[in-house]
């Protein structure tokens, strides 16, 4: 029987795994059906394509250790013909994806482990539709905020892209769970250019650099440097986080945030020299060297 500890690491796993599908999975056209109407029934040829698009969606490859190229093509030719069959169905599958999503929440409930396959599909048909599954965000929020299939809710609530959405999340930035934390700052990355999300979620985000998880910690100081949102507030914070952090993964993605502000990054040129030529770990002195030569514009930020 898996303890506790173990129980929530693969949690955690279940989270970050659904959230980052969407990067993992990309170059997929958003909208297909704008301009079209829907309708939405409840037949059983909807439910059934539906299920054999999933079987078909083979996201092993995702989770094995060495994946050979032929395995790699095999997925994206897979994945084109998910596309179409996607697009041909259109939002008549809304409700039918709804239900897999809290499926995926029974299951992940019962077994962490075992949701994780089924969470990275649902990811992908949620980025596939975009915004045209906009009719199930309230369902999704309800599932998020309620602690049920935060994986695929929080994929669904990306993809679907609405402010609602985004500002409905902001409060998981402080759940007691650092999985759903972590989780929460991955998919809050997503809405950096929505500047009503990125106003509510930055004074949690600084808190959030205070994490007594250090895997939260970097994500935060990652996402305050996609934001590139109140640099007099923010610079600071990530400075003392650079300097004082026992983990060197976690200094050095304080620093590359930094880097982010580009000029705006000036305020912070002498300590990153002073880290660029001390730091005991050569990893955060490089990420030093890069981020001063981001805020002097020598390289992209």
């Amino acid at each position: 029987m898996m303890d506790k500890k173990e129980s929530g690491c693969m949690r955690k796993t279940t989270y970050i795994i659904t959230v980052m599908v969407l990067a993992v999975v990309g170059f997929v056209v958003f909208s297909f059906f704008v301009g079209r109407n829907y309708s939405f029934p409840r037949t059983g040829k909807e439910r059934g394509e539906l299920e054999a698009i999933l079987r078909d969606l083979d996201v092993k490859v995702w989770f094995q250790k060495k994946v050979k190229a032929e395995e790699i093509q095999r997925w994206l030719d897979t994945r084109d013909e998910v596309v179409v069959r996607l697009q041909e169905l259109g939002t008549n599958i809304l409700p039918q994806l709804m239900e897999k999503v809290r499926e995926a929440g029974r299951i992940a409930e019962r077994n962490p482990s075992a949701g994780l396959e089924l969470n990275a599909q649902l990811a992908f048909v949620f980025q596939v539709l975009g915004s045209n599954a906009a009719p199930l965000l309230p369902e999704l929020i309800k599932e998020y905020q309620a602690g049920r299939s935060i994986g695929p809710a929080l994929a669904g609530i990306v993809a679907i892209g609405a402010t609602e959405g985004g500002l409905a999340i902001v409060p998981g930035l402080t759940n007691v769970d650092p999985g759903v934390r972590l989780a929460t700052i991955s998919a809050i990355s997503y809405f950096r250019t929505n500047s009503a999300v990125v106003d509510q979620a930055l004074p949690l985000l600084l808190k959030n650099l205070g994490d007594t998880s250090g895997s939260v910690r970097a994500a935060a100081a990652s996402v305050l440097g996609s934001f590139r949102s109140q640099p007099e507030v923010v610079i600071p914070a990530l400075i003392k986080l650079a300097e004082t952090d026992e983990d060197l993964v976690v200094r050095s993605v304080a620093i590359k945030a930094i880097g982010q502000f580009g000029s705006e990054g000036a305020i912070a040129l002498s300590n990153l020299e002073r880290i660029a030529r001390f730091d005991s770990e050569e990893v955060v002195r490089r990420a030093a060297t890069n981020a001063i030569r981001s805020i002097k514009g020598e390289i992209d930020k």
